[in-house]
């Protein structure tokens, strides 16, 4: 039940996606250009600090904001005092944004969001080159497992809603990346409220390299 309503969620999120021009407010402005400019806007509201503010990195802050990335990769979500769901400014948890780490209990067994950010003294997001990254979002195999190579035989990406993100098009999905990439390292949160939804990541990048 908890993959549907994330699948749910996620399919709400990609029809919000297609329909930028409204969040453009009163710019009125159409196609990547404005996109990006909101995502880095967001990214800047959030309290991100890219070092790279460029159009592809703010497309990609666009999309991986519009898309709620954050509420599975990240533990908890939202910066104290800074929940909107509780009527607060909101703010993501930027010391463990996208550091993965959240516990998805579900009848076909538990499941831990991964690590996103850059692996340590990489600017590989999840351990993972661009045309990896790429091929794990198409295929939905998952890097952890010896079969990754193979897409008939690998395990799947569970939770993850890999089957959606998969009908973007490269240059959406290269900008995720490279949004991902302009990011920092980041580590779980050792000692979240509430713990019992906290759990250890995979690790980082492909196994067995």
């Amino acid at each position: 039940m908890t993959g549907r309503i994330l699948t749910l969620a996620a399919c709400g999120a990609l029809l919000l996606m297609a329909s930028g021009d409204a969040l453009a407010g009163d710019t009125h402005e159409r196609g990547d250009n404005s996109r990006a400019a909101i995502g880095l806007k967001v990214a800047g509201a959030n309290g991100l600090d890219l070092q790279q503010e460029n159009a592809q990195v703010g497309l990609g802050s666009y999309l991986v904001n519009a898309q709620g990335c954050n509420d599975c990769h990240t533990w908890p979500n939202f910066a104290p005092g800074h929940d909107p769901f509780a009527r607060q400014p909101q703010q993501v948890n930027v010391p463990v944004y996208l550091a993965g780490g959240r516990l998805f209990s579900t009848p076909g067994g538990d499941f831990c969001s991964r690590n996103i950010t850059p692996a340590p003294g990489t600017s590989k997001p999840a351990g993972l080159s661009e045309d990896d990254f790429l091929y794990v979002i198409r295929t939905g195999c998952d890097p952890q497992e010896h079969n990754f190579r193979d897409p008939e035989k690998c395990e799947l990406l569970q939770i993850m809603p890999w089957p959606l993100y998969s009908k973007m098009t490269n240059s959406d999905l290269r900008a995720i990346y490279a949004y991902l990439r302009a990011l920092p390292h980041a580590n779980p949160n050792p000692s979240p409220i509430p713990a019992a939804a906290q759990c250890t990541p995979d690790p980082q990048g492909i196994a067995g390299q």
